[in-house]
């Protein structure tokens, strides 16, 4: 009885151990409320966000009300961040910090609401005293702070972030600024055994990019290797993207690359020349074959580890259970 008993303790210690994880909750599972409070410089036709025209050197501030439904005080932290293009083609309003933003946007570090109450956070903003074209892009993150971190029954601690971002515009005036694009080259790069071609695209323009397709096309010589097209992507303004296309194992020689960007702003093409040494694909065959990703390799030795630490304790019991009949 006294060995099942240890058997099923450490069986649930394994379930624990290798199926613990981080949470990531999703703007619904908020513990409080997020309203912008419009301000008297919005663009029209805009809801949800900020979008302001400012003149140069002016200040000002908008308000955004939090809102705490529940029986306890919530702790909210704020935070700004630049808009950036992330690896999936999204803007990402969230990770990216910024010494000029930081001067544009000014943001309190965290407030506490009192249980079913409301308070306004304020958002100073100041324009750069010189006029600019097109728009500066960022976001104001609004994230609860806990206490206490929380632990899951094998006693591993569980992060937990609860977020909702606002994205935050402003601009001079609402003139035409012409779009441009570049590519800073492609290069062969090897990623959880996949081959892939990256090619960094610059968005040179202070504009948005919506809608973004794009068609890659491999060419040995005359010959077609490889198609793939990607759609419904996004440029954030006068950021950086590279995209990414899994080639497989490529084999040794040279290949040309075609490149069509196709966006609501217009269309570019780019032709990049790429030479696959043998090391280089040899290499990439091994990876394809033999690699195997870092969860799944720290996944088999805690396994091991725990398997090893079963198969002594059973041994312990055994051997304890024949000195007691003996005895």
């Amino acid at each position: 009885m006294h060995k099942l008993k240890w058997f099923q303790v450490v069986i649930a210690l394994i379930i624990g151990v290798v199926f613990s994880a981080s949470e990531k909750m999703s703007a619904n599972e908020l513990s409080f409320g997020v309203q912008i409070e419009t301000s008297e410089y919005q663009r029209h036709a805009t809801a949800g966000y900020f979008d302001l025209i400012l003149v140069p050197g002016q200040k000002t501030q908008v308000r955004v009300q939090l809102t705490n439904p529940t029986d306890r005080r919530v702790k909210v932290g704020v935070r700004t961040a630049t808009a950036t293009t992330n690896a999936n083609g999204v803007v990402d309003y969230e990770t990216s910090q910024n010494e000029k933003w930081a001067r544009l946007v000014q943001v309190a570090d965290a407030v506490t609401l009192q249980p079913k109450s409301s308070q306004f956070v304020s958002i100073a903003i100041e324009m750069p005293g010189t006029a600019f074209p097109g728009v500066k892009a960022g976001g104001l993150t609004f994230y609860e702070l806990a206490n206490d971190p929380q632990r899951n029954p094998a006693g591993m601690q569980i992060k937990q972030e609860y977020s909702y971002t606002v994205a935050l515009l402003v601009r001079n005036n609402e003139k035409h600024v012409a779009a441009h694009m570049r590519e800073d080259g492609m290069t062969l790069k090897r990623r959880d055994g996949q081959t892939d071609l990256v090619l960094r695209l610059r968005n040179q323009s202070p504009i948005f990019h919506q809608g973004m397709t794009i068609q890659t096309r491999i060419y040995r010589g005359k010959q077609l290797v490889m198609s793939e097209t990607r759609r419904d992507l996004q440029f954030a303004p006068s950021s950086r993207y590279d995209h990414r296309t899994s080639v497989g194992q490529l084999q040794p020689g040279r290949y040309r690359v075609e490149t069509q960007v196709t966006t609501d702003k217009g269309r570019w093409t780019f032709t990049n020349r790429v030479r696959v040494n043998a090391m280089a694909a040899i290499t990439s065959q091994k990876d394809a074959v033999n690699h195997w990703p870092i969860w799944l390799k720290l996944a088999l030795i805690i396994i091991g580890g725990l398997l090893a630490f079963i198969g002594w304790l059973l041994w312990l019991l055994i051997r304890r259970q024949k000195q007691t009949k003996q005895q």
